[in-house]
Parts: structure tokens; C-alpha cells; sequence
């Protein structure tokens, strides 16, 4: 299988957003969250990562065909910037093949610094998904944090190559 990552650009948005609600339909599992009246899930925050500079939106091709998406921002932290996982999918066809592994390390990468992602405490797959991927590419050296309003562990490390 080929991989390929590429940038979202603004004439991509129509193809994020629908990824974002089949995200948002398996992610509901988790967050107990519901459809509004038109029937959508929604993402009020998409057009942020086309008019702000520190938001990232990435799209995988897997053999030329759309499997998953990224979607990173920058949080700032005592004059830290750091890279924060907002979401991240790939679409169940491509799942448990070392295709999310490829993107994430690729997403990281991409964005050398300080990094977090914050995982649901309920999503198991999720958790041991991350937690595998930062102890072979960290070599174990991650920290395990929390954040304010969020459910869950927010794993923090730092990417240097």
C-alpha cells in the first residue's frame, strides 16, 4: 500500500467535513454526543484551520483513496509552543494495517517541538494505540499528564527528528 500525505487546502474543506462526521459518528461511542436538527454532528471549529496560522489539517491517501485525516493546533504554554493532536482518524478499512502509525509519525514529523495528545480515558484503542506509538518513538521518554476539561490522559513528549 501506497501512503501519501497532503495538506488540506481551503477546496479540500467539503471532504474534511464529511470526514468529520463519520469521525464524529465513531467517536460518539465516547462522548455520548448527538446529531443536530439537520442531522449532522457538526465541527463549529473547521474553518479555523483555514484563517488561523497555528491550525494544520492533513489529508492521508492510501493507494490514491481518502483513508483518514489529521487535524493539529498549536496550544501556547508559559511561551511554549506545542503541538496538539486535535483529531485524528482513519477510516475502519485502513484500521490495524500500520497505516495510523505511518501518519501520526509522519504528522510528527512534520511538526518538530513539543507535542500532547489527549486521549479519552474510555477509548481503550485509542490509549494503547498512542501509548505504543510514543514508546517506540520516544524510547519510553513520555510523560502522562491531564488538562483542564478533558476526560483523559494527555500524553506530552518532545520530537526532535
Amino acid at each position: 500500500m501506497e501512503n501519501t500525505i497532503v495538506k488540506a487546502e481551503l477546496n479540500d474543506k467539503p471532504i474534511l467535513q464529511r470526514l468529520l462526521e463519520l469521525y464524529a459518528y465513531d467517536f460518539s461511542e465516547f462522548d455520548n454526543a448527538d446529531l443536530n436538527i439537520h442531522g449532522e454532528y457538526g465541527y463549529p471549529r473547521l474553518d479555523y484551520y483555514w484563517n488561523e496560522t497555528d491550525r494544520y489539517a492533513y489529508l492521508l491517501k492510501t493507494d490514491n483513496n481518502i483513508s483518514g485525516f489529521s487535524m493539529i493546533r498549536t496550544e501556547y504554554y508559559n511561551n511554549t509552543n506545542t503541538f496538539s493532536m486535535a483529531e485524528f482518524f482513519i477510516l475502519k478499512k485502513y484500521r490495524f494495517k500500520g497505516i495510523g502509525k505511518y501518519f501520526a509519525l509522519n504528522n510528527f514529523k512534520m511538526h518538530l517541538g513539543d507535542w500532547e495528545v489527549p486521549v479519552m480515558k474510555s477509548n481503550l484503542i485509542a490509549l494503547k494505540f498512542w501509548e505504543n506509538i510514543l514508546k517506540e518513538k520516544t524510547n519510553n521518554k513520555y510523560e502522562i499528564s491531564k488538562k483542564d476539561n478533558w476526560d483523559g490522559p494527555v500524553f506530552k513528549f518532545k520530537i526532535n527528528e
